[in-house]
């Protein structure tokens, strides 16, 4: 009888501990909430994948112990936006997969240095006008400038060295692109439709088409590159990238001039030129179909 009564003495205090530590938990809850503002991620509370934002920008937590998000969205209202080097105190290191599809606010974009890739589908169908690539961006994802119809030009930094395919393909009014010495890759079907596109330069010497890059961009007569860029040249030639185009010049010459005191370049590019003449008359090249049929006239006619 005396064991039950003091048992239940010691249930009791024990229900009393419990329910005054409940109560100080809980007053320190409400002093921490008032002290850290509710948007404010400590270390345990974040987590990879979270969505964080810093009133212009969206942005998801990609490591949490190196303080690391890439970017996923705009929620700002100004056509004109600069991309900083945190949101919520995390570092931006890239734009993420659709982060700007189908947004049709922003029409210009600078980013920082740190950015070291744009990803998937991350401008589609929007309005972007002008893209301030950052100099550490080493790739630009496939699709990442799809049917962006409002960008009349496009240039990379000298960080880029991959262009993903489908990357600026049906750019309605596209008429320039400029690509630095850092290329390395332009994708398949990279500027498919671009039929307003009359200007393209490479710095690069080590670069390689992908098949089709310039299908249907039935504006681009003159390609630019610089001198002894045989590698390009080669690449141009073979990968079929020039199908349904109707580039007939290298470096503002015709491929097949021939005067004296010509840039190497151009004797190189008749070179590689003859040395694909079976792949250019199978993709129909329109430059090298004219060619070869004015050449087999003039065969004829002097038989």
């Amino acid at each position: 009888m005396n064991f039950s009564i003091k048992a239940k003495k010691v249930l009791s205090s024990v229900m009393a501990l419990s329910l005054l530590t409940a109560g100080a938990s809980a007053a320190d809850a409400s002093i921490i909430k008032n002290i850290i503002p509710t948007n404010t991620l400590t270390a345990e509370a974040a987590y990879v994948g979270q969505e964080i934002t810093d009133g212009t920008f969206k942005a998801k937590i990609t490591d949490v112990n190196k303080k690391l998000c890439e970017i996923s969205g705009y929620v700002g209202n100004s056509s004109s936006a600069s991309i900083w080097y945190t949101v919520a105190g995390y570092s931006v290191t890239a734009i993420g997969n659709n982060a700007f599809k189908d947004n049709k606010v922003l029409k210009t974009l600078s980013m920082p240095r740190g950015v070291g890739r744009i990803g998937d589908y991350a401008f589609a169908n929007s309005n972007i006008e002008t893209v301030h690539i950052a100099p550490t961006v080493s790739t630009i994802g496939r699709y990442a400038f799809y049917n962006c119809d409002k960008m009349t030009s496009f240039a990379t930094s000298y960080g880029t060295g991959t262009i993903g395919d489908f990357a600026l393909a049906n750019c309605d009014n596209l008429k320039s692109v400029s690509l630095a010495y850092t290329t390395e890759y332009i994708g398949y079907r990279c500027f498919l439709n671009d039929t307003k596109l009359n200007d393209f330069s490479i710095q690069s010497i080590n670069c390689n088409f992908g098949r089709e890059a310039f299908k249907k961009c039935s504006s681009l007569y003159n390609i630019n590159f610089q001198p002894y860029a045989f590698n390009p040249l080669h690449s141009l030639f073979s990968s079929g990238a020039l199908i349904e185009c109707p580039v007939d010049h290298i470096n503002g010459m015709s491929i097949w001039a021939w005067k004296s005191g010509q840039p190497s370049l151009i004797a190189d590019t008749r070179d590689y030129v003859e040395a694909h003449a079976g792949a250019l008359l199978n993709d129909k090249v329109p430059f090298y179909v004219a060619y070869d049929k004015a050449y087999k006239e003039w065969q004829n006619s002097h038989r």
